[in-house]
């Protein structure tokens, strides 16, 4: 099973956006689960963290029958996936695991390394300076990670490819798959 989070560069977006995705897996054989998250300015780091642990812990629990999960994500929804998988915090509040319950993570074009922030938009977002290293799944990595894929167009220009190679770079220099 998977659960997929939506992208919107964590202001807009919608599960339905990505209704072919769902649909598309389906068809494959794959349950999946389009999963929603609250959008700033509504909320700010890390709101949308708890919000999509809640909705994999449900998904795990009434979807999945208690199984393994994979966690998927584009852009901001992949940001989201990333540091679920990579940073415990976020599922060990809702009694999970990175590494015991998630099958694995696949990444779609995220954000995994993005400071310095310009955007005035994303340092409200994400907090006072001093804090934002932290909110980076760069920072999280760890040989007990859960598998991971990640794609990116060579040719985006929202969120450069570089996010993505620093992040498998990464994770291979930190013993993980």
């Amino acid at each position: 099973m998977v659960v997929f989070f939506h992208g919107g560069g964590w202001e807009t977006g919608s599960p339905a956006d990505y209704r072919f995705l769902g649909t598309t897996l389906a068809r494959h054989g794959v349950t999946a689960v389009i999963a929603g998250y609250r959008l700033y300015p509504a909320v700010r780091y890390p709101s949308f963290l708890e919000d999509a642990a809640l909705a994999t812990r449900w998904a795990r629990d009434h979807v999945a029958g208690g199984g393994r999960v994979f966690v998927m994500g584009h852009s901001a929804g992949a940001y989201i996936a990333a540091m679920l998988a990579l940073d415990g915090r976020w599922l060990g509040a809702v009694g999970m695991q990175p590494g015991r319950d998630l099958a694995g993570f696949v990444g779609l074009s995220g954000p995994y390394d993005f400071l310095p922030l310009e955007s005035e938009t994303l340092k409200t977002i994400f907090g006072p300076e001093d804090q934002r290293p932290d909110t980076q799944p760069l920072r999280h990595l760890g040989p007990a990670a859960p598998p991971m894929f990640l794609a990116t167009g060579c040719a985006d220009t929202t969120v450069l490819p570089a996010n993505t190679a620093r992040l498998a770079a990464a994770q291979r220099a930190a013993g993980a798959s």
